[in-house]
């Protein structure tokens, strides 16, 4: 083999260069379309979909214990007091409500204090979950 003289040195050179750009293009691009094939697979699951139903769900149950001053499963009180602002789990599968999340839990609900954010209203915030 002869030795390369400084005309190829400089060719080969950019042909290198040119090939590391052109494989960190690449592997750009497939990471780039591995996200979202990510993206696309959880909506098309329904994952997110399912927990924001929870979570709606959630809104519901809390909004019907507001009303029927129903605090039995939540550790007490009453909302005809102000500042009684319970955080609850709910298993919709078997309509169970707990204090602390159980197994099969699919929303945590946190129902405010009375007037505690907005004037005259409690704030309710519901979130699907994946478990505990």
């Amino acid at each position: 083999m002869r030795p390369l003289n400084n005309d190829q040195k400089g060719v080969l050179i950019t042909v290198v260069v040119i090939a590391i750009l052109t494989l960190t293009l690449l592997a750009g691009y497939v990471m780039t379309l591995a996200y979202n094939q990510k993206k696309i697979v959880d909506q098309v699951s329904g994952n997110r979909v399912q927990r924001y139903y929870a979570a709606q769900a959630g809104v519901v149950d809390a909004q019907w214990r507001i009303r029927n001053n129903s605090t039995t499963e939540l550790g007490g009180g009453t909302f005809t007091n102000s500042v009684f602002s319970p955080t609850y789990y709910l298993n919709l599968a078997t309509d169970s409500v707990h204090s602390n999340c159980a197994s099969g839990d699919n929303v945590k609900v946190v129902i405010g204090a009375f007037g505690a954010e907005v004037p005259g209203l409690r704030k309710i915030q519901s979130s699907g979950i994946e478990s505990c």
